[in-house]
């Protein structure tokens, strides 16, 4: 990765989810960087933001830390999803331009877009209307992101390239029921059920919805491939494999080997009956890519969560 060798490289939420798998990604490119997480910088704080500047002296920034989770913490918090994730945008915008200006690659997401947004989502569409409503503060926030990388563009010349992301999978995921997406959250929950030898699980509504999953490490190589475009950027990324939320749970079932059933809680909130999005304006600008196939992820996945989680209590 020619751009990248040599330049002072920073990424926030180096210890996250995504953040695990970029840092894998550069080492196996012989790329070096500098990784942070809020234990030593807390990025909703100015004068923390400042510091961390004036120690790392950024060329290239990865701002993967961000304030998420499922749909019951999206419901729960709205004020703080909002309040959390706008202050680090602002801060790590408002230190760039007076810290040299390093190019910054900011990470959204599919919950920026419109609730009645056509289907597939296209970045034309994304400044249409209201997000849907379960993740609508936290899908602001993100959308505000690129309209911050805008104005610091125009006004200040500050490099920032946007990226929209559909559900990730995959190793370090939060295996957590409130938390965690549906993926990480249904392992953890038909593992609980294993355990407690129950014979069935509720999920929320009737498995209905159809989702884009992108395996974790395929993200992480198109973000760092993303870091080289230039100017002002935002667009989509995404897989095309698209998974009704019961066959995931399905698979998940067989991986697991549960022998148990699900339950459908028609109380519960489904979210946005379909999100799949455009990629052709990523296509256009990364060219082609050979995605994990789901079932090999989720295996990969769940190996993982049993051999880091559940008999090493990792998370």
């Amino acid at each position: 990765m020619k751009n990248l060798n040599g330049k002072n490289i920073l990424i926030t939420g180096s210890n996250g989810f995504l953040g695990k798998a970029i840092t894998k990604e550069l080492d196996r490119l012989k790329i070096e960087y500098s990784g942070v997480c809020s234990s030593k910088y807390d990025l909703i704080n100015p004068a923390s933001v400042k510091k961390l500047f004036e120690d790392k002296k950024p060329d290239v920034i990865f701002h993967l830390a961000a304030d998420c989770g499922g749909i019951a913490y999206n419901i729960k918090s709205p004020a703080d999803l909002s309040y959390n994730n706008l202050m680090m945008s602002l801060n790590i915008f408002k230190n760039a331009i007076t810290f040299g200006n390093p190019k910054i690659i900011m990470i959204g997401s599919v919950d920026s877009y419109p609730g009645e947004a056509n289907i597939p989502y296209s970045e034309t569409d994304l400044w249409k209307d209201f997000p849907e409503e379960t993740s609508a503060y936290y899908g602001l926030a993100k959308r505000m992101n690129i309209a911050l990388g805008e104005a610091y563009y125009k006004q200040y010349n500050l490099e920032s390239t946007h990226i929209l992301l559909m559900n990730l999978y995959g190793p370090n995921d939060h295996f957590d029921e409130f938390r965690g997406h549906v993926i990480p959250a249904i392992i953890k929950k038909i593992d609980n059920a294993k355990i407690n030898k129950l014979t069935s699980i509720d999920i929320y509504g009737d498995g209905s919805p159809i989702r884009e999953f992108v395996y974790v490490d395929d993200a992480a190589k198109l973000i760092i491939q993303a870091s080289t475009i230039d100017g002002f950027e935002y667009f989509n990324l995404g897989s095309g494999q698209l998974m009704k939320i019961w066959d995931v749970l399905e698979t998940i079932k067989s991986e697991i080997k549960f022998d148990g059933d699900f339950v459908k809680d028609m109380a519960k909130p489904m979210g946005h009956p379909i999100k799949q999005f455009d990629l052709s304006k990523m296509k256009s600008l990364l060219g082609e890519f050979k995605y994990t196939p789901f079932s090999e992820g989720i295996t990969k996945t769940v190996e993982w969560f049993y051999t880091n989680v559940k008999n090493n209590n990792a998370l």
